[in-house]
């Protein structure tokens, strides 16, 4: 059978032990590779085989696992660093507190410059409260430091156990990809050692396996992560890079509510760059249609594809909770400034506080300025 992808190994290689052991009992023989390697080594090296192929598969599901859990950190530490200075505006407007205070990083920063920015956020969030005496500053949620310094620890352990889990996955992909490798090579010395033995038997010759098609390496497929991103109104889509030394490029894919993307559906963005490992999906969910399933596929040189898992989000319902106490919705918005970008501003920022809709979509010049809502519609 023709080697394709990683399932098609073993597969073929009982194929191979099938042909030989029918080789030898027709012709009364006992076919060795080299001095002392027969049909019962080349058994026990399928089955090392099967098992290492088992393993690394293993190992990937629960790096996927890690993967999916660092993500949700991440986020959620981005998310809580914009909204510290946000609510710190909002606490002591035009105070050299606010002017003083650690800038948020981009949200494409690093895990590094993320894993800095929240210690900053921490020590400086210390730094006000003890400013503001009792009347200390509290996060909407409600979130106090105690909770950023819980999350910072969690994100740092989630990175930690991250790299554990992807030192084990290597090493179970190169101990597998040994043992594949081996395995092939037995392949190919037994059809030469088939080929001798049946020189006068060109009607038996063609039974032996053939050992088609195989290229340099196998295509791994990586693993996918995927959250829903408030403040982008979208999902946040992470995945790791492609070992392939012969990488042409990842296609995402994605398909309408919790079902497995196929190679058939429409592309969401098709990417050349090895090391672009992330995406936001945004600009389609909608009431409507809120939960969209993503799927990534590597392609290589010789447009041989591995898929990857299938992540499934979906967009929160709306809910109406109260507007944190003591934080005005959007102190900093004075009128004159311009509707539209401060709408946008607001909506950013607001976003990042899981308050995403005090401001309807339909609001005019003419309705501005706004109270301050007392609820506003968030999505939790």
């Amino acid at each position: 059978m023709p080697i394709t992808d990683l399932a098609s190994i073993v597969p073929t290689g009982n194929d191979f032990l099938a042909n030989w052991r029918d080789l030898q009992t027709l012709l009364a023989i006992t076919i060795t590779l080299g001095t002392a390697y027969d049909d019962d080594a080349f058994e026990d090296d399928i089955a090392a085989t099967g098992t290492a192929i088992a393993d690394a598969g293993a190992k990937a599901n629960v790096l996927a696992v890690a993967q999916h859990d660092r993500l949700l950190k991440r986020e959620e530490a981005w998310g809580r660093v914009v909204q510290f200075r946000d609510s710190l505006r909002a606490r002591a407007p035009g105070t050299s507190l606010v002017a003083a205070a650690p800038r948020s990083p981009r949200r494409d920063a690093g895990d590094s410059t993320i894993v800095s920015a929240l210690d900053e956020v921490v020590a400086y969030w210390g730094q006000c409260n003890s400013a503001f005496g009792a009347d200390v500053l509290i996060l909407p949620g409600p979130f106090p430091l105690a909770s950023l310094q819980t999350l910072a620890d969690a994100f740092k352990n989630a990175l930690a156990d991250l790299a554990v889990k992807e030192s084990a996955a290597r090493i179970a992909r190169e101990e597998r990809d040994r043992k594949i490798a081996a395995l092939l090579d037995r392949m190919r010395q037994y059809q030469d050692a088939a080929n001798a033995a049946l020189w006068n038997r060109p009607d038996l010759k063609e039974t032996i396996p053939n050992l088609y098609p195989y290229h340099d390496g196998i295509l791994d497929p990586v693993i996918l992560s995927g959250v829903w991103s408030p403040g982008d109104d979208g999902a946040q889509l992470s995945w790791t890079a492609s070992a392939a030394p012969n990488f042409s490029r990842y296609v995402l894919r994605y398909a309408p509510g919790a079902v497995e993307p196929a190679g058939t559906d429409p592309i969401l963005q098709t990417i050349h760059e090895k090391a672009q490992t992330s995406l936001l999906a945004a600009g389609f969910f909608t009431p409507e249609a809120g939960t969209w399933s993503f799927r990534v596929w590597v392609v290589d040189d010789h447009d041989h594809v591995a898929a990857s898992n299938t992540v499934t989000v979906s967009r929160p319902a709306w809910e109406e909770v109260p507007c944190p106490s003591g934080v005005a919705c959007w102190p900093w918005m004075a009128p004159g400034r311009g509707l539209p970008a401060a709408l946008a501003r607001w909506r950013r920022r607001c976003a990042a506080a899981r308050m995403c809709a005090a401001i309807p979509r339909s609001t005019t010049t003419s309705t501005w300025p706004l109270p301050a809502p007392a609820s506003a519609r968030c999505r939790r």
